[in-house]
């Protein structure tokens, strides 16, 4: 058929971004994935990706958005312990003044 395929592909980027967001979800897996999360960019390709943008990937954006809370969800990827205000605030000072250092 002539249209099939791109909803077997938008299918196909929906259910991966389940299985990731069910990575985040659990520490034992988090504490992995979330390295190769934030390696690959995944969620600003995602993000900014036509298919997020067109009314046949509202699905897929709600889901990118939700990807992206438990990807900020301030908890410690090995302890499971919730990191406190304070501490996310330096480290985000820290990884601020990385970038300037570049």
């Amino acid at each position: 058929g002539g249209g099939g395929g791109g909803d077997g592909l938008a299918r196909y980027l929906e259910v991966s971004l389940e299985l990731f967001i069910d990575l985040m979800a659990q520490l034992p897996t988090r504490r992995f994935f979330h390295a190769v999360l934030a390696d690959s960019q995944l969620l600003a390709r995602s993000r900014d990706s036509p298919h997020a943008a067109s009314e046949r990937g509202r699905l897929f954006g709600r889901l990118c958005t939700l990807l992206r809370d438990y990807d900020k969800f301030a908890v410690d990827d090995h302890s499971g312990a919730a990191v406190p205000d304070a501490e996310q605030r330096a480290a985000a000072c820290e990884r601020l003044l990385s970038l300037q250092r570049l």
